[in-house]
């Protein structure tokens, strides 16, 4: 009989939990697995064995009533081939009972969560995760009417509204919480002698060593590329000279910006869902949120 146990992750957790992350060589933010927890502690499973060492790991994030996303989803290689991550995913589903749920799939477990997991629609786009040094070349200054602004709390429920507008649907306590994540790096464009905000930035730790994009949403790409200008420019902490960020290839402007800054565009990730798709502004999309944790 196995000895292993699948429970709901616990603060103590979240070390091995990122590590395990780390090691599947993905990126995510050094502390966004602590800013998705405290947003809902009842989405994180482990399966841990009888010493209380975590072998395995599932996230399964309510966004809203009818909305969940899936994501972390990871064994330790020396633990794989076990049935053990079956195990958590079942678990994980129950969670997320008769909701609608997303996922981002690797291109080859695609046809896994899509024709024996029950992720069967699958989005027209993908994601394509874009990596480098970024070549921002001479600057011209800020865009015409813009400025650019630290998020602190007289901004913030501007902030709120942008990004509801970009969603679809009220996300105060995520953002509140991304936007003050530890080792990261928010900024937000405001049209001058307004507090309209037109678009909003975070930076962060990656553990993989560069600085992961999430969000970066913007009206316009000359807005997205100043905000990721400042952001890089700004950050404080260290890091390798790259960034990581994850583009819809549905935003041609988004794509195009990618290219103009010369990153490398690499691995096409598919979207898949287990019910309708899930729509948002995707021409607002420059860099999405949290792979792991929410759609865009």
């Amino acid at each position: 009989m196995s000895s292993e146990i699948v429970r709901r992750m616990t603060w103590e957790d979240v070390p091995q939990v990122v590590e395990i992350w780390k090691d599947t060589g993905l990126a995510e933010g050094t502390h966004t697995v602590h800013t998705w927890f405290r947003f809902d502690p009842e989405g994180f499973y482990v399966i841990v064995s009888d010493t209380g060492e975590v072998l395995g790991t599932c996230a399964a994030i309510i966004l809203h009533s009818k909305l969940a996303f899936v994501g972390l989803y990871a064994v330790k290689q020396s633990h794989r081939g076990k049935g053990l991550g079956i195990r958590i995913w079942k678990k994980a589903m129950e969670h997320i009972g008769e909701r609608n749920a997303g996922l981002n799939s690797v291109p080859e477990h695609l046809r896994t969560y899509r024709d024996l997991a029950g992720f069967s629609n699958v989005a027209p786009w993908c994601t394509l995760i874009c990596e480098g040094v970024p070549n921002f070349g001479k600057r011209n200054g800020e865009p015409e009417g813009i400025q650019i602004v630290q998020i602190r709390a007289s901004v913030l429920p501007a902030v709120i509204n942008y990004d509801a507008s970009v969603h679809g649907y009220d996300r105060s306590k995520i953002v509140t919480l991304t936007t003050s994540e530890q080792d990261s790096y928010s900024l937000a464009a405001v049209r001058n002698g307004t507090r309209r905000v037109c678009g909003y930035g975070c930076l962060k730790s990656n553990v993989q060593g560069s600085l992961l994009v999430g969000p970066l949403y913007a009206d316009r790409a000359d807005i997205a590329e100043e905000l990721l200008r400042r952001l890089f420019d700004e950050f404080p902490g260290e890091y390798n000279g790259k960034i990581t960020v994850g583009v819809i290839n549905c935003n041609s402007e988004a794509m195009e910006l990618v290219k103009k800054l010369q990153l490398d565009i690499g691995q096409e990730v598919p979207r898949c869902y287990k019910k309708d798709q899930v729509h948002a502004n995707f021409e607002k999309v420059f860099g999405q949120h949290a792979l792991n944790f929410c759609p865009f």
